[in-house]
């Protein structure tokens, strides 16, 4: 096995796993006070993804997308624990736990409703996306007016006059839909189904920010939808060609070059590249935790925090509010899960889906019984420990032809046997049941 080899798989692992961590947290922590395992967590952290997709898409940058995902995962989590949560606080166990299950089915489903069960793309962090297209000094004139005057167009949301196929397939077909709908029934329930993937086809035409006149060609700057930025460059030019009548052998094209978002870019250590966004999710991961064993250790609210999980009526009687403890556990733990999310869809680019939440939230909560439940350095190893056990089975397994979708049976193999010998997780202790 060479380090060429292993080195990029660690990378990617160490980026996983930081985020496992960050989920296994708020599991963590909320047993860590209510001696509870919230099953609607794993919701949180995708409702956390969809929101901070949603802004970026909107052209948020990616700071204060993190930063909604945040405020909003924050307000879901208060909402769950005073709705389902807080009113079974004297109850016997099993009666939150299948609240908690519910509540998880619960906001799949809203999410589903809301969100659509369709996948929604990451979209490209920078909203522009510079592109220098060049060509052949003979007839180039022609054919650049041609190219600018269209895309103008769609820059000015002309999707329909602007060309004749051009990013438009999805959009066009949806618009028919629609109207044959709404020609055959006017009152028809699938409507608001149909007007809802119109607007998601509107949604994913590229948007054309600019464009600008060099010496033969054009600098096009656009915000991406779902498709790719050089296939779609690439269809301007055929569009165009078309309609000019000009023969595809007539023009010769230079190779476009992308300028890419620095966290898109890569760097290379030791004969491996390391794409920023990697790093960026270390960093973030690793001053989340310090900055959480900081309040748990060192603050009045770290104190009492710590007061609440020992004796909740010891605590209360020491002046401590314990509801507004719980309350801010559920803040801080949603808050960590939708810094995950978004870290999550950032580091897959793909998308997100509504039922993301459940896989990703049943290997978190095995990452924090790994590391032992109720501990949040625990949580924090659990989790990077499932990342790499994860990552490199996949990798393994994919060589082997066995298939990467079995990796993380793997890593519930390493937690059973692990459970087995340590039934309290790596770090974690015994506690005693008190009468």
């Amino acid at each position: 096995m060479k380090w060429e080899e292993i080195a990029p798989q660690l990378v990617n692992a160490l980026s996983l796993g930081g985020i496992y961590a960050l989920i296994a947290v708020g599991y963590t922590m909320v047993y860590g006070i209510l001696k509870l395992i919230n099953f609607a967590h794993g919701e949180i952290f995708m409702s956390g993804a969809f929101v901070g997709v949603i802004a970026l898409s909107a052209g948020w940058s990616l700071i204060p997308s993190i930063a909604a995902a945040c405020a909003f995962c924050a307000v879901l989590g208060v909402t769950i624990d005073r709705v389902a949560y807080q009113p079974l606080r004297s109850a016997p166990k099993l009666a939150p736990l299948i609240t908690a299950l519910g509540m998880s089915i619960f906001l799949q489903n809203a999410a589903m409703m809301v969100w659509g069960s369709g996948m929604r793309p990451f979209p490209v962090l920078s909203p522009k996306y510079p592109m220098t297209l060049k060509k052949a000094p003979e007839n180039s004139k022609a054919l650049i007016d041609e190219i600018a005057s269209r895309l103008e167009k769609v820059r000015d949301g002309k999707y329909d006059e602007a060309m004749t196929g051009l990013f438009l397939g999805e959009y066009r077909v949806a618009k028919r839909n629609l109207e044959e709908e709404r020609a055959r029934d006017a009152k028809s329930a699938e409507l608001v189904l149909l007007e809802k993937r119109l607007a998601e086809a509107r949604e994913n035409i590229p948007r054309v920010t600019a464009v600008t006149r060099i010496p033969d060609g054009l600098l096009v700057e656009f915000r991406n939808g779902t498709g790719d930025a050089l296939k779609t460059l690439s269809d301007v030019r055929r569009e165009a060609q078309q309609a000019l009548k000009i023969p595809r052998t007539a023009v010769e094209w230079n190779r476009m070059e992308v300028r890419k978002h620095v966290l898109e870019r890569g760097f290379m250590v030791g004969g491996v590249e390391v794409q920023w966004k990697q790093p960026l999710i270390w960093f973030v991961t690793l001053a989340l935790m310090l900055g959480l064993e900081f309040m748990i250790r060192k603050t009045s609210v770290g104190r009492a925090m710590r007061a609440v999980a020992l004796d909740q009526n010891t605590a209360a009687l020491m002046g401590v509010s314990v509801n507004n403890i719980i309350r801010l556990t559920f803040v801080i733990g949603s808050a960590l899960a939708a810094v995950g999310g978004v870290l999550y869809a950032l580091k897959l680019g793909g998308g997100v889906v509504f039922t993301m939440g459940t896989q990703v939230g049943v290997i978190a909560f095995s990452a924090a019984v790994l590391g032992g439940i109720g501990n949040i350095r625990g949580a924090a190893l659990g989790g990077l420990l499932i990342g790499v056990i994860t990552n490199l089975a996949i990798w393994k397994l994919g060589e082997w032809g066995v298939g990467g979708v079995y990796g993380p049976a793997i890593a519930f193999l390493v937690l059973i046997a692990v459970i087995l010998v340590r039934p309290t997780g790596l770090l974690g202790s015994t506690s005693v049941e008190r009468a």
